[in-house]
């Protein structure tokens, strides 16, 4: 005990400290990692003591390696430990779990984190700022290997920790393999540069936001139901073949070109075309039918005329059943194009309505946030008004990152006559999975003379104080505005620097 007694560095206190907050929830007991030369493979046991600082400090300085439970009842976090025989196919396995969480059930990548376990696998890990029942991220568990399926029966991802079952910490140094058990980027799983900074740049997610916009219903759950063998494969190419990043120009040309030839242009193409050509067309205005004829079209002439540009391997009757679920998942969870052409324009009036919102001591928040939710409805939203906006695109465009306090304020806007909340945490049918959800503004969007023309590729650089500015005089926001409001936005000194 006297080698953990030296003094402790600034650095050590920050990374014992976050560990506790993000972690540590039951005390009780613990597990200490050990490895004998010549066995196959590292153990754990039980100290008889309780979990102390002390030993949370020897792991952090690589001394020892430990683990923690869950409490019996409650727990503070979810880890779904990846593992396998081979590392790439751990690797495979951890990348296809993380675009089902970001997809699938909402979560921003902020809020995945993923390691290196040490050894042959990866541990991804969704953190909370309040505890939360043990039975409830059991169901939640359950619910993403539902809906992930058994991608291969040599992988394992096991719900971690539980009571009786522990978790390692990262931060350390694997006992048998001797490698740091590193944080990883969550897309690419490369290494980090500074695991450590990267470890205590984390913030929880609110338990609140994850209760009510992700949790599923877990009285619908009652156990795995895992694909079968072909949508299995299936899934696999999908998430193997779709690059989920849109270069807008050359993309819509690319879809343009193929779409007018009615064939494919290019071999290996199929699954990336399908998948972004449906959100094109979506956004064009086709409705589901429309973009499914269409689509057909285009792989029934290819596979007439063209055979070459689609695998040998793949049947048209697979492919058109394939092509099918694709368009369909875009239309439940309203995909979006990553931009759009036509010009946006916010209106004076519209402005000062906006302006207008006010509620005990929130107002100013609302504002930002109502002016965020009618930009995206002039950008996105189809005939009759409905958009999607997903919480990460709310916090891009100036609000705050809580998606506890973003879900309260929709409320507040929503009780306020502003904005419709059309739907939210809705399942598709016949499934647990979650549509996205969606939102429409309830206010006339208005026309006139005075207005702004955004540039779509700098919204997310304007702040509330910056529309003001340019559409009403000192005057006018001085009458809609608070004192402390205009003063707060730092008005007074933007007015000046007009007129200079």
């Amino acid at each position: 005990m006297g080698k953990n007694k030296e003094k402790i560095t600034k650095r050590e206190e920050q990374l014992l400290e976050q560990i506790k907050n993000l972690y540590i929830g039951y005390r009780k007991s613990y597990i200490k990692m050990y490895y004998n030369k010549g066995e196959s493979t590292a153990k754990y046991y039980r100290p008889t003591w309780a979990l102390h600082d002390y030993q949370i400090l020897a792991h952090v300085r690589q001394k020892q390696t430990i683990g923690i439970f869950a409490g019996q009842v409650f727990c503070k976090f979810i880890c779904f430990d990846v593992d396998s025989p081979e590392l790439e196919l751990s690797r495979h396995t951890t990348k296809a779990l993380v675009v089902l969480l970001n997809h699938d059930y909402n979560i921003s990548l902020d809020d995945i984190h993923v390691s290196f376990s040490g050894k042959k696998g990866y541990h991804v890990e969704i953190f909370l700022d309040e505890f939360i029942e043990s039975n409830k991220m059991e169901h939640f568990y359950y619910d993403v290997l539902n809906n992930l399926g058994k991608l291969s029966e040599e992988v394992e991802i096991e719900l971690r920790p539980l009571h009786t079952v522990g978790l390692k910490l990262p931060l350390s140094i694997h006992k048998q393999t001797n490698k740091y058990c590193h944080f990883v980027d969550n897309q690419t799983l490369r290494k980090k540069t500074d695991s450590e900074k990267y470890f205590l740049s984390i913030e929880p997610m609110s338990k609140d936001y994850f209760e009510i916009e992700i949790l599923p219903d877990s009285k619908k759950i009652n156990q795995v139901q895992f694909l079968n063998e072909d949508e299995k494969i299936e899934s696999k190419k999908i998430i193997n073949n779709i690059n989920y990043k849109i270069d807008i120009e050359s993309e819509t040309k690319a879809i343009l070109l193929v779409l007018k030839d009615k064939h494919l242009l290019y071999p290996n193409s199929r699954h990336n075309f399908c998948f972004k050509a449906s959100i094109f067309l979506k956004e064009q205005g086709h409705d589901i039918e429309d973009t499914l004829k269409i689509l057909t079209d285009v792989l029934e002439n290819t596979f007439k005329y063209y055979r070459d540009m689609i695998d040998k391997s793949t049947t048209q009757d697979y492919a058109l059943k394939e092509l099918k679920r694709i368009v369909k998942n875009t239309y439940n969870k309203n995909y979006i194009w990553g931009q759009t052409s036509k010009e946006i324009k916010i209106y004076k009036d519209e402005l000062k309505e906006v302006l207008n919102i006010s509620t005990n001591g929130k107002s100013l928040h609302l504002k930002k946030l109502a002016l965020s939710t009618l930009i995206q409805s002039k950008r996105y939203a189809s005939q009759n008004g409905v958009f999607y906006m997903p919480y990460s695109t709310m916090t891009k465009m100036g609000n705050t990152g809580s998606r506890g306090r973003l879900l309260q304020y929709l409320l507040n806007l929503e009780e306020m006559g502003f904005l419709e909340v059309v739907s939210r945490n809705e399942k598709s049918e016949g499934t647990y999975k979650k549509k996205a959800n969606k939102y429409r503004v309830s206010i006339a969007q208005e026309d006139g003379d005075e207005f702004i023309v955004l540039d779509l590729n700098e919204i997310g650089k304007y702040d509330l104080k910056d529309y003001i500015v340019e559409l009403l005089t000192i005057k006018e926001a001085k009458e809609i505005l608070t004192k402390s409001q205009f003063y707060d936005l730092g008005l007074a000194k933007l007015y000046k620097m007009k007129k200079q």
